[in-house]
């Protein structure tokens, strides 16, 4: 065989198969192009959804599509925003809490007596610490005469906000009664009434 007619079958053959491995690399794009965008369509809704994270909105949720990886990935993007919502309201509920508490607690302060009773024989003072931010504990002291105080301690059942409350509402019916009634027996069992009639 002459050496023109080997280049040429060498030639043939060359390209042949590089229009074979051109066909078979079409092929494989043909087949790639779509995976490459469901990919693409995934990471852009994942980066979308961190940027809407990031920005604070929690309530975000990004689709989760069929797939292990993405699958995956995108269960957990939404259980994390899921858990920073949740942690969030246990925050804000703590903190609204928190100031509730702080005014009672001044309310509170402002009920109990600020000077002490002062009688030329005798001074009564006192001083409540609660337990918790705001307790149900309390005392007041009232002259009745010149010669005569009446000193009330008490201790309102259970701590924080409804305590306190219940306790403003023994001081204030104190306060109203007192100067009507001398025989402190009668006015302790009228208190007694006006608290269990108000209690719920």
């Amino acid at each position: 065989r002459p050496v023109g007619a080997g280049l040429q079958e060498i030639r043939r053959t060359a390209v042949r198969n590089l229009g074979f491995g051109l066909g078979m690399t079409g092929f494989a794009l043909l087949g790639i192009l779509p995976l490459s965008r469901r990919m693409t369509r995934h990471l852009a809704s994942l980066t979308e959804g961190a940027e809407r994270l990031a920005q604070g909105d929690l309530d975000v949720r990004v689709p989760v599509p069929h797939g292990a990886e993405f699958g995956r990935l995108a269960e957990t993007f939404n259980r994390v925003a899921r858990d920073l919502r949740v942690n969030q309201e246990r925050l804000l509920k703590q903190e609204r809490l928190h100031k509730e508490l702080e005014i009672s607690r001044r309310i509170q302060e402002e009920l109990l007596p600020r000077q002490p009773l002062r009688f030329p024989f005798a001074e009564v003072g006192g001083v409540s610490i609660p337990a918790r931010e705001v307790g149900g504990d309390f005392f007041n002291y009232f002259a009745l005469r010149e010669d005569e105080a009446a000193v009330l301690v008490g201790d309102v059942s259970g701590k924080g906000v409804p305590a306190a409350l219940l306790m403003a509402n023994l001081q204030a019916t104190l306060r109203a009664r007192l100067p009507l009634q001398e025989d402190l027996a009668r006015l302790a069992d009228q208190l007694d009434h006006d608290l269990a009639s108000s209690a719920p």
